[in-house]
């Protein structure tokens, strides 16, 4: 509305008065008309939407909303009959026109959004199949299952259930979706990642094609940090160290990552991987110090170097007797079957013996100790059999393997510590320091008759004298796995000053600090505040809560560097271990895109977009 009520050549301040008035009176005139149309509209059945009025009678539109248009179309078409409703039979005639006009647009409502749902419900089924490492046709016996209870429970949803499309076809496209949907997110945290170290092995599938696992460690400005798969590629003709460094650098360049900021590179150790002059580790090396990069570290796994410091612990004069009477035992149905029920008739604690595989680490550990709480119904049985072993009626014999029952179990325990993902590299070498200095203290009880830390040894000898040339025995034994202990790490060892700055950089000599962290350090040392909150803050919490990143920069970005560094491939293995499931003997034909997206999903921690991927999806029912 214009109304001129006053000239605007007054005094300002009476202009401004005039125009606060005109407000008030538009705001009055304007609620006045919208409560006029309420009434006009409501009298003639209509409902005004935006521009336009809908006839709740006929559901017909009336383009230009004015209130001669809606008496016109009212009396022409429906006053006959609604005229006859007056007072409160017309308000109530009313009321029950606009409830069947909303349950109508409800209606409308589900039917549109039904389908959507029943998208979304084929996205969620195959995420859960990739997650589990399922086959692509189990998406079918799924749906029957689902329709098979929904016809028990809620069977007017059954119908539902039966428009989800499942078949393997479809599947596999919705895998590959929700695996596009992941990658493109840590194609994002791997551009915003400051610094990012990358985890390298090899193993062969079912197939008999070599895949290489490359995996990234990152972390951001904020301290957050992730690991995730990022490529699982085919190695089709040779396994050279120049085939895997093309194929790293193709991921790399996937992924916008560069060897500026990569921490460090950690692999299995195998020549192709660490070799001196053509290995992988040597040409990233090579490329990173181009890229002005001079702090790669690079690592044999942790765990890999651990299982061979076992290794020296041979002593072959009992493994080849217990792998001898194990092989026997189980190499033929009859006879496993037959121990298994001596067993139970004996009342064992255990239901079998357990093989030694090499690949698997623990079960050496576990093999001997089975071993040695069954030899009693181990040399009945073998009897029975017309087969003695002899070595276990020789006490000496029964002493060694009860001492590699527990050298091994020790070593187990050691193993499984460093086992798990979300590792600083500072914590495991931590803990294989720990291991070497606990060696050395049982090599001195050994020396002395003090069989504390070997519980199954001293049972052996229990009632017997313990002869000082025995333990002197076990304790050479001890000082060679030692001696190996030290012999190894030394890739971890070389950077043992950057850990101790990580883990507490308050309880170091300065001078032999680098430079660029010298002054820092000196002043970190003397700040009285900062050293409280570090005793009772968490490693990350205290960089990323407690230190002033525009005070100390440098030790900042050296938490970063060091946060960053994957120590063991045991997230590899991980996944070689899906990849067996994955890609078993039944399942070859799978093809390398698909395996990828599958392995990439099932490992991953970061959850797709399904809600975006169904927007974009057009909709058409299951067959």
């Amino acid at each position: 509305m214009n109304y001129t009520l006053f000239q605007n050549n007054e005094a300002p301040k009476k202009r401004k008065f005039n125009i606060l008035i005109l407000a008030c009176f538009e705001n009055i005139v304007g609620n006045v008309s919208r409560v006029f149309n309420e009434i006009w509209t409501e009298k003639y059945f209509f409902i005004q939407e935006k521009t336009k009025a809908l006839c709740l009678i006929c559901r017909e539109y009336i383009p230009v909303f004015k209130i001669y248009n809606l008496k016109r179309h009212y009396t022409q078409k429906h006053a006959i009959t609604y005229d006859t409703y007056v007072g409160k039979c017309r308000a109530d005639k009313l009321s029950e026109l606009k409830k069947d006009l909303a349950s109508q647009q409800t209606l409308l409502k589900k039917a549109v959004n039904n389908p959507v749902n029943v998208v979304k419900a084929s996205y969620v089924v195959a995420n859960l199949i990739a997650k589990k490492s399922k086959s692509f046709i189990d998406g079918e016996f799924i749906k029957e299952c689902m329709v098979s209870v929904a016809d028990l429970i809620c069977e007017d949803k059954k119908s539902e259930f039966s428009k989800i499309s499942l078949s393997h076809q479809t599947i596999a496209t919705r895998i590959q979706d929700l695996a596009t949907s992941i990658e493109e997110t840590l194609k994002r945290k791997c551009f915003d990642c400051k610094f990012y170290s990358l985890a390298l092995d090899d193993s062969t599938d079912a197939s008999d094609t070599a895949q290489l696992a490359i995996f990234i460690r990152g972390i951001d400005k904020q301290y957050n940090i992730f690991e995730e798969l990022l490529a699982l590629v085919p190695l089709k003709n040779t396994t050279r160290s120049v085939d895997m460094y093309d194929a790293l650098k193709l991921t790399m360049e996937r992924f916008s990552l560069s060897f500026h900021n990569l921490s460090a590179i950690v692999t299995d150790g195998a020549p192709a991987m660490v070799g001196k002059n053509g290995g992988l580790v040597t040409m990233a090396r090579n490329e990173a110090t181009v890229c002005g990069n001079q702090m790669l570290m690079t690592y044999h796994c942790i765990i890999h170097q651990e299982h061979l410091c076992g290794k020296v612990l041979k002593m072959e004069n009992v493994t080849q007797v217990v792998i001898q009477t194990i092989n026997y035992i189980r190499s033929k149905g009859l006879q496993h079957r037959q121990f298994q029920e001596f067993l139970k008739v004996m009342g064992s604690d255990f239901e079998d013996v357990t093989y030694y595989t090499e690949v698997r680490w623990l079960s050496r550990g576990n093999m001997f100790q089975r071993f040695y709480h069954l030899r009693t119904e181990i040399v009945t049985f073998m009897e029975t059999k017309g087969k003695s072993v002899s070595e276990l009626a020789d006490d000496n014999w029964n002493c060694d393997l009860a001492f590699l029952v527990d050298v091994t179990a020790h070593l187990n325990d050691l193993n499984l510590r460093l086992q798990g993902t979300n590792q600083f590299v500072s914590t495991m070498f931590q803990i294989i320091k720990a291991f070497e200095t606990k060696l050395k203290l049982w090599y001195d009880q050994l020396k002395v008759k003090n069989l504390i830390y070997f519980e199954t040894l001293a049972t052996a000898l229990m009632g017997a004298k313990i002869s000082a040339a025995s333990c002197e025995k076990y304790a050479a034994l001890l000082f060679d796995l030692i001696q190996d202990f030290e012999r190894r790490f030394t890739d971890f060892r070389q950077n043992e000053l950057n850990f101790n700055i990580f883990v507490n950089p308050f309880c170091l000599d300065i001078g032999n600090l680098p430079t660029y962290l010298q002054m820092e350090c000196i002043e970190l040392q003397a700040d009285i505040e900062i050293k409280a909150k570090f005793c009772n803050t968490p490693l990350l919490d205290f960089y990323q809560i407690c230190l002033p990143p525009d005070k100390y920069p440098c030790l900042h970005n050296h938490a970063l560097f060091m946060s960053s560094a994957f120590s063991s491939t045991y997230i590899c293995e991980q996944l070689f271990s899906r990849l067996k499931h994955t890609k078993n003997p039944y399942r070859t034909t799978i093809t390398d895109k698909h395996l990828e997206n599958s392995l990439r999903i099932a490992t991953s921690t970061i959850e797709p977009d399904i809600d975006s991927l169904v927007r974009e999806k057009q909709i058409h029912p299951s067959h």
